[in-house]
């Protein structure tokens, strides 16, 4: 949604980026309630119909860095119960120093279309949490990851309520297999990074035509076009009966 003059600028430069094939300007498939969470970095939009009917939420959020604004905003609002991750050193450290309320866990994964290790590379400023499987250096760290089939059978869970992912550039992997799954989280928070670290906008289109594929509708997109929002369908005709 575009609020001010500063939201029509960036759409302006952004419709110059598609002439260049450098933007992709997906619309959105539906109109429903929205509630940003969390602070105007690590914040997210969320349909708040299709939580606050439950018992307790199931959020799993991939990629904390250093702000857990989001999670910290699901367990107070909502009463959700939150399992958290990031493999990578500097939000290890990060979070060790904060406090975290009994409802989050955090643990030290990162997901992936497979099981097993895989090499982060660091980050260009040493003080940033940029970790990206995709970053092309020698200085890099290898980090547990697994898929979400396998972390979910670890946490004892077999639904999700929202799945958020800012797991830089290893979305598009993590897609396919996720829409190669039976597993559909109602929610889906994804912040996609093309134009990094030799990501096309093709595969954010492709990406985001899985998901639709799967099931998944557009409800919201930041207006510099990264972070979207998806409701799965059949939980938004659930909450309409």
């Amino acid at each position: 949604m575009l609020k001010n003059f500063k939201d029509l600028k960036i759409l302006a430069k952004r419709v110059v980026k598609t002439g260049l094939r450098r933007d992709h300007l997906i619309q959105k498939d539906v109109s429903i309630q929205m509630e940003r969470c969390g602070t105007n970095y690590g914040g997210w939009v969320i349909n708040p119909n299709l939580l606050l009917n439950k018992g307790q939420p199931t959020v799993m959020s991939f990629g904390i860095g250093d702000d857990i604004s989001f999670d910290l905003a699901m367990v107070r609002r909502f009463g959700a119960k939150v399992f958290a991750f990031d493999p990578t050193p500097n939000a290890i450290r990060w979070v060790s120093r904060q406090k975290i309320p009994s409802a989050m866990t955090v643990y030290e994964i990162g997901l992936a279309d497979f099981d097993g290790n895989q090499e982060f590379g660091l980050p260009d400023n040493p003080n940033w949490d940029d970790f990206s499987v995709r970053r092309v250096t020698d200085r890099v760290v290898r980090c547990k990851v697994a898929r979400l089939s396998s972390i979910m059978e670890q946490c004892g869970m077999d639904d999700i309520d929202i799945l958020k992912m800012d797991i830089e550039g290893a979305e598009y992997p993590v897609i396919r297999d996720l829409s190669d799954s039976a597993t559909r989280p109602r929610q889906l928070l994804i912040e996609f990074h093309h134009g990094t670290h030799g990501i096309s906008v093709t595969d954010t289109r492709t990406a985001v035509s899985s998901l639709r594929n799967a099931g998944y509708l557009v409800f919201d997109i930041s207006p510099w076009g990264r972070e979207f929002s998806f409701v799965h369908s059949t939980a938004l005709r659930a909450a309409r009966q």
